[in-house]
Formats: structure tokens, C-alpha cells, sequence
């Protein structure tokens, strides 16, 4: 099994609202050709294809990715809006 299935695979249990960073996060999602630039300087990690960042003070997550990210991409980061750094 590749890492691409491991993570198709992967169970997934919602952490329950009240202990979410936002517990109903507004989320925005932007495709950029640079996303990889934006991430690293929006997180201060070193990002291969995309970002969830928050702000907690407005409520919104916005996640940054390639502008043909695959589905299992931008679902991935939705998870890290809702659950924060999980991996």
C-alpha cells in the first residue's frame, strides 16, 4: 500500500466541537499558483502542496493549494481546519 491509499484509508473520527481551535470555522479555500511559497511563509514550515491557516479572532480558515489539487488534498486540510495539526 502507497502512502496515497494509507491516507485514503485512513480512519477518521471528528474531535468533538468544544475541543476544536474554531469549533464551526468559516473556511476559504484559494488556489494559487504559488501555494507552496504562500504556506511556507504563511506557517513558517516547509509545505509541498498545500495549507490550512487560521484566524482564530475572525473565525476563518483559509487553505491554499495548487489550482488542480486533487479532492484528497483540499479534504485533508478541511480536517485541518476543524482539527487543527493532527500529523
Amino acid at each position: 500500500m502507497d502512502s496515497r491509499e494509507a491516507l485514503l484509508r485512513e480512519s477518521f473520527v471528528p474531535v468533538a466541537p468544544v475541543s476544536r481551535v474554531m469549533a464551526a470555522p468559516q473556511i476559504e479555500h484559494r488556489r494559487l499558483a504559488n501555494s507552496g511559497l504562500m504556506c511556507d511563509l504563511s506557517t513558517g514550515a516547509r509545505m509541498s502542496q498545500a495549507c490550512a491557516v487560521w484566524n482564530v479572532k475572525t473565525n476563518v480558515c483559509t487553505i491554499m493549494t495548487e489550482p488542480n489539487a486533487p479532492d484528497e488534498v483540499l479534504g485533508h486540510e478541511v480536517r485541518h481546519c476543524f482539527e487543527g495539526h493532527f500529523h
